[in-house]
């Protein structure tokens, strides 16, 4: 769990002047959903409805349906760049776990995308965030350099790990590559 637990800077859906509580739950659960949405797709090939899954889903994180509709055009736009990075991957693992002994410490953690294929693993981890480039990659270098361990020892025969950051923001969706 350790991988996985530190702040999202800047979440999406909210500005500098949203600081009460309820704003930023709302943005968790937002991010939350889109996660859960694009679990669903990468599970079925990146094919089918993202305003079907949305509404599908968001119940379960108690999302009005004006909100859920909000991540429509961002989810679309990070299916189709997903969709690409993917292509000819030999298998899509969406929400892998693992477990990974670092000296005195256990790692329980889940990798939003595993993707494995003749090049090697690709580790992909969606961020729901307003934040820059440059503070992602700062915030998640360390938790992104644990999944790339995570994937090399479930996968040792498979080749080199790389670690990407599919930013997910108002503006686009990105990816952020990082190297160790």
């Amino acid at each position: 769990r350790l991988a996985g637990e530190r702040d999202e800077p800047e979440p999406l859906y909210s500005s500098p002047d949203d600081g009460d509580m309820e704003t930023m739950e709302k943005a968790a659960a937002l991010g939350s959903l889109g996660h859960a949405v694009l679990e669903q797709l990468a599970l079925n090939g990146w094919n089918g409805s993202v305003a079907e899954w949305l509404e599908r889903l968001r119940p379960e994180f108690a999302i009005a349906k004006p909100d859920a509709a909000q991540l429509a055009g961002r989810i679309e736009q990070t299916r189709e760049l997903m969709r690409g990075l993917t292509d000819g991957a030999a298998e899509l693992r969406p929400e892998f776990p693992f477990v990974l002994r670092e000296g005195d410490l256990l790692v329980d953690g889940t990798i939003d995308l595993l993707c494995h294929g003749a090049a090697g693993v690709c580790v992909f981890d969606y961020k729901f965030t307003e934040a820059g480039d440059a503070a992602v990659a700062e915030q998640y270098r360390g938790q992104m350099a644990i999944y790339c361990k995570a994937a090399t020892r479930a996968f040792p025969n498979v080749g080199n790990a790389s670690a990407r950051l599919v930013v997910v923001s108002r503006a686009s969706a990105r990816l952020v590559s990082l190297s160790f």
